[in-house]
């Protein structure tokens, strides 16, 4: 669409459409989440509902099972006292309202006591009577109606042994199907929900639904699919409602074969319908919204723009006509966007300024920032060239020294191990840090040239050493290196030492370790300790750390030991 000819009303127009566009966009979207929330909220319920009613026909089939079970443990079961049976089972029937009847068969299923039911009726055709018979503990049958009044049943039963363990018989409930309707109901499920209680074989034990009658049968479809675990998802049933259906099949111990099935289907529009409202409600307020919106914008633009533009337009013609004595010079729109251009020019200037100012600050910050690097280096390299200086001093004086040779070779040793640490401190790139593995290595390197037959190991974590501690740590760890080479030699004479650093528990440990003949018992006595071991004692205590002696007949271990601060 070409912007040249459409006028400022419909510009504004479309402004203002577009501007609501976003706002429409955002409560239909979160209808749509707020409708999402819902049927998940339906699905949880649906699941909820499913365990509660698993929950209770667990409870009842348990209980019966129990019931059953603790009759079959009596003397009058076990050693088929028949005389005394009749009495046990009205007995329980009377306790027991949710039961037909309960009797005990003969191993070919024949009654042979009942509360109610006739002795000799033959019960091996039912399902549970056979598989209690065949050793299932507990069985339950599926949809009969019970030779007791005819009444909707579910029947359980369990083996009799004798006390030798073999199947004598096998006794039977008969729960009563009209007990879930006295139930169920204390469930709160919603409204035009779908309830169905099924039998192995699809057979309608309980139903919701006014048309579907216990005993129903033709319903095993509805089983496909269905097993032990809870699984809703949104199917169309026979009447076309949009549901989501959690079924739940139950299995008694031992039994592979599910003997009862629960379907629960809640309508899909229970969480629909709340968020079609919502829409349609939002979405009504916003479209008067934004009708009022255009309406206002229309009649603000025709009072502020509409008429400067009329007169700019009525200038222009009378100029194209040859009136060059019109001007527009009491059009209020013009001048404004003309001050606004001025403005926005003046505006880029002063940021033009501002910028070459900026520029120009940043240049002389990294000018100075170098020269302050290179000064910084410069004292660095003073430092080493001073060290260094002292150096040759010090070897100068031991050539014209007889006494004191051993004692200008480990100074010498000292303050090389100094220029080193200034060395690395002015070559690194924080000038107030040096890495530690670079640090040892550059001390290993010093104490290998002085020395002959050195083979030192190396072992260190990632860690800087600020320059306060990197001299005390330089000294120390020359300390240490001199004392291996001279003092930790094996028997072939070359001196195997293994240095290490390590980090533990905010301590730093500085460790060496050679295959000598170790350490004096008393090295570390005031009495007879040397200027090393001095020297050593007093550079740790300048870290706040301390010195540990230690080691056998296989070799010295020294360690040092101080706390340092997380970076």
């Amino acid at each position: 669409m070409s912007f040249r000819s459409v006028s400022i009303r419909q510009l504004l127009l479309l402004t203002t459409c577009i501007a609501v566009l976003p706002a429409l966009t955002i409560i239909i979207w979160a209808g749509i989440e707020h409708g999402t929330t819902l049927e998940q909220d339906v699905r949880n319920r649906s699941q909820r509902e499913v365990e509660l009613l698993t929950l209770l026909q667990e409870t009842i089939s348990t209980s019966i099972s129990q019931t059953l079970t603790t009759l079959a443990a009596l003397p009058a079961f076990q050693q088929a006292e028949l005389e005394r049976q009749p009495e046990i089972l009205r007995s329980v029937l009377e306790r027991n309202p949710g039961y037909v009847n309960i009797a005990y068969t003969d191993t070919q299923g024949i009654v042979q006591t009942s509360a109610l039911l006739d002795v000799g009726t033959d019960l091996s055709e039912r399902r549970h009577v056979r598989q209690a018979l065949a050793g299932q503990e507990p069985a339950a049958g599926e949809y009969v109606l019970a030779f007791v009044g005819e009444v909707p049943s579910l029947p359980y039963a369990v083996p009799v042994r004798n006390p030798e363990g073999e199947i004598i018989g096998a006794l039977t409930a008969v729960y009563r199907l009209t007990e879930y309707a006295r139930a169920l109901p204390s469930f709160e499920l919603p409204e035009s929900s779908l309830l169905l209680i099924l039998d192995h074989a699809g057979t309608v034990l309980y139903s919701s639904h006014p048309e579907v009658a216990p005993g129903t049968r033709g319903c095993a479809e509805l089983l496909n699919g269905v097993d032990s675990r809870i699984m809703p998802s949104l199917e169309i049933d026979e009447t076309g409602t949009r549901r989501f259906f959690s079924a739940r099949s139950l299995q008694l111990p031992g039994d592979p074969e599910p003997y009862l099935h629960i379907i629960l289907g809640i309508p899909e529009d229970i969480a629909r319908r709340p968020v079609r409202r919502t829409i349609l409600r939002n979405s009504l307020l916003m479209l008067a919204a934004g009708l009022a919106s255009i309406w206002i914008a229309l009649r603000i633009s025709d009072r502020l723009i509409g008429s400067g533009l009329r007169r700019l337009q009525h200038a222009v013609r009378e100029l194209e006509r040859g009136n060059l004595s019109a001007r527009p010079r009491r059009i209020p729109g013009p001048r404004e966007l003309v001050q606004v251009a001025d403005g926005i020019h003046r505006m880029a200037i002063a940021l033009e300024q501002r910028s070459q100012e900026r520029d120009e600050t940043e240049e002389a910050l990294a000018k100075t920032l170098g020269e302050n690097r290179t000064l910084l280096r410069e004292v660095h390299h003073r430092v080493k060239n001073n060290m260094q200086l002292i150096l040759s001093m010090v070897y100068l004086e031991r050539e014209t020294s007889t006494d004191f040779d051993s004692f200008i070779t480990q100074l010498g040793g000292r303050i090389a191990a100094m220029a080193g640490v200034h060395e690395l401190l002015y070559e690194s790139r924080s000038l107030s840090r040096v890495e530690i593995s670079s640090f040892l290595g550059r001390l290993t390197e010093l104490t290998t040239d002085l020395y002959s037959q050195l083979e030192v190991e190396t072992r260190t974590e990632q860690h800087a050493v600020e320059l306060e501690q990197a001299v005390p740590l330089a000294l120390i760890t020359n300390e240490l290196l001199t004392n291996a080479a001279k003092y930790g030699r094996s028997a072939d004479g070359t001196a195997h030492i293994v240095l290490s650093f390590l980090i533990r528990n905010d301590l730093a440990e500085l460790r060496i370790r050679d295959r000598g003949p170790g350490l004096p018992d008393d090295i570390a006595s005031p009495a007879t300790r040397s200027l090393g071991v001095t020297l050593l004692q007093m550079l740790a205590g300048q870290l706040g750390g301390t010195v540990v002696f230690g080691g056998d007949d296989s070799g010295a271990d020294i360690t040092i030991r101080y706390p340092v601060h997380p970076d």
